[in-house]
């Protein structure tokens, strides 16, 4: 069982994004509501330094081997920090697992 469950900041802009596209495009403050409530119990990492530092590295490893990551996905991805695990459909982070592993970061498939 996880000790706390949380989100990236960077996450928190998607969804924010999201609830706000929804709100001006159909008048439907649902969406706005559920994540506000949210917002109260998620923990937000914040993109520390020692994040840029690590999605640094991965990236520039990846782009020696012709790979590029997907930069929001990886930010995202090690937002937590080491001894972290992310809980993720996103394809693009699940097909990162080792690169991830390498920093601390488990990946599990929601």
């Amino acid at each position: 069982m996880a000790d706390e469950i949380g989100i990236s900041r960077l996450t928190e802009y998607e969804m924010r994004l999201g609830a706000g596209y929804l709100w001006r495009k159909h008048g439907d403050a649902r969406e706005t509501a559920w994540l506000e409530e949210a917002m109260d119990w998620l923990k937000v990492y914040e993109v520390s330094r020692q994040v840029v530092e690590d999605a640094a590295e991965l990236q520039a490893q990846a782009l020696m081997e012709g790979t590029p990551l997907p930069e929001m996905d990886l930010l995202v991805a090690l937002s937590a920090g080491s001894g972290s695990e992310l809980l993720t459909l996103d394809e693009d982070q699940v097909k990162m697992k080792e690169r991830l592993g390498s920093k601390g970061v488990a990946v599990a498939i929601a």
